[in-house]
């Protein structure tokens, strides 16, 4: 029989034979890589750890703290930028610029391509069977079921085929209202505070973004179980369905905020936790609950309707419960898992709740800093007021929405600059595949990892001018085209391909409301508070917006007090 001491000496040889074993074979594939990369002919960077390695993901916020230590003259050539959070973002075109439009990022195990160009990721996109989304990164969207963003194959082909006629021009119209809605109940609160309890407080979440944010999540609740949120509650008398959908709204809300810790550990785990782990545990449940709930009674209803597949009182979950319903001449490509089912109702919540609320919020910073653009737009909303009528309340979505194409230019140029997902990683799985960049294939062997950049591609002087990092909304013509013309894959905010956003015309029918509605009236500045100046206001809001960061979307980075000024 073994000693407590033999034992530990075991374990302590079996970890050092482990991590020995480990550690050959990183070096053994990362000098694999590097071989592939010198022999392309493309400009490459070395890194000792795969970027989305776990261990790595959890450890990146404190190395990029500790990388903010360092003085710029220890790192004259801007290797430590690789290792910042969000580096991408923060560096843009730059890195790019010093490597070119494509050039490797060669680390143990995978080797990654990093895209800048808008040909290849234009390419890229539309090869959807030969580009995957490797699985493994977005497992956090998985808490729920399998959905459509991280289904690949046959399966997304069945999620597409179900999902994709829900997002229709009657769900549109619907957001449009209940955003205008929304919006008259929210804004009275912006124009009335005072500037004391709005002045500038570091890391403040602003009134703005929290109202945005609220606004996005009940619009969402309303496009998936319709039913009708009001901003203000305290003097409504509220329906016992309208009380748990703002319950569930709530719960959907702080799921989503704590969306790494429900993915690390089990929610049994967070039960036995602290007070607040055990409250996101009750959250995470009611979640599941509710939409569980919804839609067996949904598809419980639908079992006796004839006209199962419209778009009826309960939103999206209608479709979704209906692909549920058992039907033997349905074909299978039309129906989908009640597991799946639930996960696609999470990633709506998780999808829109957060991204047009975050753009809606640049934007609004971005017009306070540029009142010329600002003046640009109020214009044509000027105009189409004059013809239509100024209560928003009340405008007809076909009838105002294809006018206010100001408004949509600001939408495009805000995503330009600031793009709610920056990355997306593509790869090739098991398969080698060729691409094509400045006129040569370009081998790529199995596994290979594409980085798709936004901000590299949507900040590339070659496509965009000498101003590519400017806010100019007046590049967009009223088509939604650019001034002149950029390579097709220059502009990808909301992907491309087969697999682009499917809900691009629902976050646009929302930011376009809303942004018609606290403008028709009022303009929106920087405020400057005592003892402060124009100039000093204004770099503080550049530094917010060059310090965006990420947490599943990207979002301003500080506190911008704003103020709403009558006109």
């Amino acid at each position: 029989m073994l000693s407590p001491t033999d034992i530990l000496t075991v374990l302590a040889l079996s970890a050092g034979i482990a991590g020995a074993y480990s550690l050959i074979t990183s070096i053994q594939s990362f000098r694999h890589n590097l071989a592939i990369a010198r022999a392309s002919g493309l400009n490459y960077v070395c890194r000792p750890i795969f970027e989305y390695n776990y261990f790595y993901v959890v450890i990146q916020p404190l190395v990029s703290l500790l990388i903010e230590l360092v003085p710029a003259s220890w790192d004259p050539t801007g290797y430590l930028d690789f290792y910042r959070k969000d580096w991408r973002m923060h560096c843009k075109f730059a890195k790019h610029a010093q490597l070119g439009n494509v050039y490797w990022n060669v680390s143990p195990r995978y080797l990654m391509l990093e895209i800048g160009d808008a040909d290849a990721l234009d390419e890229i996109t539309k090869r959807r069977l030969d580009f995957v989304k490797p699985q493994w990164v977005f497992e956090n969207v998985r808490l729920f079921g399998e959905n459509i963003l991280e289904a690949e194959g046959e399966a997304w082909r069945r999620h597409r085929k179900v999902i994709g006629p829900r997002f229709n021009e009657e769900l549109n119209q619907m957001v449009w209202s209940h955003a205008a809605q929304l919006t008259a109940q929210m804004f009275p609160a912006w124009t009335t505070r005072s500037p004391a309890d709005n002045a500038y407080s570091p890391g403040k979440v602003s009134e703005e973004m929290q109202g945005l944010g609220r606004l996005a999540l009940y619009i969402i609740v309303g496009a998936a179980f319709g039913v009708s949120i009001p901003f203000s509650q305290e003097s409504v008398k509220l329906s016992p369905d309208v009380t748990a959908a703002i319950s569930f709204a709530e719960s959907l809300h702080l799921t989503i905020s704590n969306l790494i810790t429900c993915m690390i550990f089990p929610n049994w785990l967070l039960h036995l936790g602290t007070a607040s782990t055990r409250k996101l545990a009750r959250a995470t449940d009611e979640v599941r609950a509710y939409m569980r709930s919804e839609l067996l009674s949904e598809a419980a209803t639908l079992q006796s309707e004839a006209e199962a597949q419209t778009l009826t009182r309960h939103g999206v979950v209608t479709g979704l419960a209906a692909a549920m319903v058992p039907d033997a001449a349905k074909p299978a490509h039309n129906q989908i898992k009640f597991q799946e089912a639930m996960g696609n109702i999470f990633l709506m919540g998780l999808a829109g709740s957060a991204t047009t609320a975050d753009t809606t919020h640049f934007a609004l910073v971005l017009l306070a800093l540029h009142q010329d653009a600002q003046d640009w737009v109020l214009e044509e909303l000027d105009e189409v007021m004059a013809d239509l009528g100024e209560d928003a309340e009340k405008w007809d979505y076909k009838a105002i929405f294809p006018r206010l194409t100001r408004i949509r230019a600001v939408m495009s140029e805000t995503l330009r600059l600031y793009p709610v997902s920056p990355v997306l990683p593509k790869w090739t799985a098991d398969r080698a595949q060729t691409l094509h960049y400045a006129g040569k294939p370009l081998h790529l062997p199995a596994g290979t990892v594409t980085v798709l950049s936004f901000p590299a591609v949507q900040y590339n002087p070659q496509y965009w001018g000498a101003d590519a990092g400017e806010f100019r909304p007046q590049r967009w013509e009223s088509s939604g085209a650019v001034v002149g013309g950029v390579p097709e894959g220059a502009f990808a905010p909301f992907s491309k391909g087969a697999r682009s956003c499917l809900g691009k015309r629902f976050s646009e029918s929302e930011f376009v409301s809303v942004l018609g509605s606290v403008l028709r009236r009022h303009r929106v500045e920087l405020q400057v508070g005592e003892g402060e100046t124009v100039q000093g206001v204004q770099e503080r809001a550049r530094s917010a917006l060059a310090g965006a960061k990420t947490y599943l979307t990207l979002y301003v980075g500080d506190d911008v007090p704003l103020v709403w000024k009558k006109r």
